[in-house]
């Protein structure tokens, strides 16, 4: 017999983000403007309650103790092993997903003729994708350095207590983050470490890199810049762009350069 469920919506979460939430589940969401306004949505589900038999959790208490300490780890171990990240990570990282569904009907918090339950799945999986994308870029991001004989410090994915460390890696003293996607600088935050690699989409959907640095952190690289604007990113690397967004100001130069620049700092040959 499954357990007696309900589940109970933040008043701040409005009919716009409910679309965003199901247009994500439904694989609908395309272009810059539409994955930020889903991000927020999805941010704003943190607190939304699901109430089994009286007892209440929020989402993402129960994402973080019934999926993340479940799965987190062999999927980390896996990804460890993998010869070929690119081509080989999105195959396992959507066998995890199918086991994540495998719990959500076994638990029973997928109803029929409760609308609500799938904003329920549509946040596990969003975060659960977050998730495996993001490490598989990051392991492909430290293998790439190893092979670039560029020095540098990285937190083991395979260590729980590292996966939660302030920074990705640090480069001469300076710390690091690697994001998915350019989202987390349309979602209002500070920018707080002193670089971050940035997978980007370009004109055509050629999957790149690009680095972005504080202007100090440039300074040390030494060029000039350009002025430029996020939508730049698409279709011109080839000039180093300054970029100022809400109030933020970053450099912008594509991943390879901004390795030649580090290898050179470094002292080796460029």
């Amino acid at each position: 017999m499954q357990p007696e469920i309900a589940i109970i919506i933040p008043p701040l979460f409005t009919d716009e983000d409910e679309r965003a939430v199901l247009d994500y589940l439904q694989d609908q969401v395309h272009g810059r403007a539409a994955w930020a306004r889903t991000s927020l949505a999805f941010d704003r589900l943190d607190e939304a309650l699901l109430v089994l038999d009286g007892m209440q959790v929020s989402f993402r208490r129960l994402y973080r103790e019934e999926i993340d300490q479940h799965l987190a780890q062999s999927y980390l171990n896996e990804l460890h092993r993998l010869d070929d990240l690119v081509t080989q990570s999105p195959a396992l990282w959507a066998r995890y997903a199918r086991q994540l569904m495998a719990t959500i009907r076994q638990r029973g918090w997928l109803r029929a003729g409760m609308s609500e339950t799938r904003l329920l799945v549509s946040y596990l999986l969003y975060w659960w994708n977050s998730f495996a994308r993001g490490y598989a870029v990051e392991e492909e991001v430290f293998r790439d350095l190893r092979r670039s004989g560029i020095v540098f410090w990285a937190h083991d994915l395979r260590d729980p207590d590292q996966r939660y460390t302030p920074a990705d890696l640090v480069v001469n003293g300076r710390a690091g983050d690697i994001k998915l996607s350019i989202s987390f600088l349309q979602r209002g935050g500070s920018v707080r470490h002193d670089f971050y690699i940035v997978r980007i989409w370009r004109s055509g959907q050629a999957r790149t890199f690009v680095a972005m640095l504080q202007p100090d952190v440039w300074e040390e690289l030494n060029g000039d810049t350009v002025a430029g604007t996020l939508d730049m990113l698409r279709d011109n690397l080839s000039t180093p762009l300054r970029i100022s967004d809400r109030g933020q100001t970053l450099v912008v130069l594509s991943y390879e350069e901004w390795k030649t620049r580090i290898h050179r700092q470094q002292g080796g040959n460029a």
